[in-house]
């Protein structure tokens, strides 16, 4: 639950992307039993856990977000996943709220996003509860079913985590590429600009 809302509270998806596979393990872990917790409960929390975090990021943004712009690289944070968080919030604006919900690198930095732009706090939190149902929804029943299902695959947690992180980092791969792809066209155009 902490993990919840550190993830976009603390901006530490950035660090560790991945809630996805922790929301859907956590239900695979309630269906078996080995978290002893009612399933409408845990979701409950988690979802309150969620919404805080967001919350706390969109305070961030509104708060001290222009100066994340003007903040160097280091080993957590790129400005690079800023940017890209920013540029993609600007093509979709409100859906980006939700549809970010299931984009790890993009996740973190949505509500940071949300409150620099100054999104009404309102559309704003109407959006988060959306997308938090939409998000806890999927990821946490889906494990949770499966685990109903199939109780004995509890016992494959130790190959389906590693598996289930790669094949979400697919999309992440993939956005970053087209990200690089996009900023080297910018790049080139501009010089092409510049030499006519």
């Amino acid at each position: 639950i902490v993990l919840i809302f550190a993830e976009t509270g603390l901006l530490l998806g950035l660090i560790v992307p991945g809630g996805e596979t922790l929301v859907f393990t956590s239900g695979l872990l309630v269906s078996t039993g080995t978290l002893d917790i009612s399933i409408v409960l845990f979701f409950l929390l988690l979802a309150l856990a969620a919404i805080c975090g967001d919350s706390a990021g969109y305070y961030i943004g509104r708060r001290f977000g222009k100066k994340l712009y003007h903040k160097k690289d280091t080993w957590y944070f790129k400005k690079q996943y800023l940017q890209m968080a920013h540029d993609y919030i600007e093509r979709h604006k409100k859906t980006a709220i939700v549809a970010g919900k299931f984009f790890p690198v993009v996740r973190p930095f949505t509500p940071v996003i949300a409150g620099i732009t100054r999104m009404p706090r309102q559309t704003f939190y109407a959006l988060t509860l959306l997308a938090v149902i939409l998000y806890l929804g999927l990821f946490l029943f889906a494990g949770y079913f499966l685990g109903n299902k199939f109780p004995d695959i509890k016992n494959y947690l130790g190959y389906i985590l590693p598996a289930s992180v790669l094949i979400l980092l697919v999309p992440v791969y993939l956005q970053i590429r087209k990200n690089k792809r996009r900023m080297k066209t910018k790049a080139r155009t501009e010089s092409e600009e510049i030499n006519t």
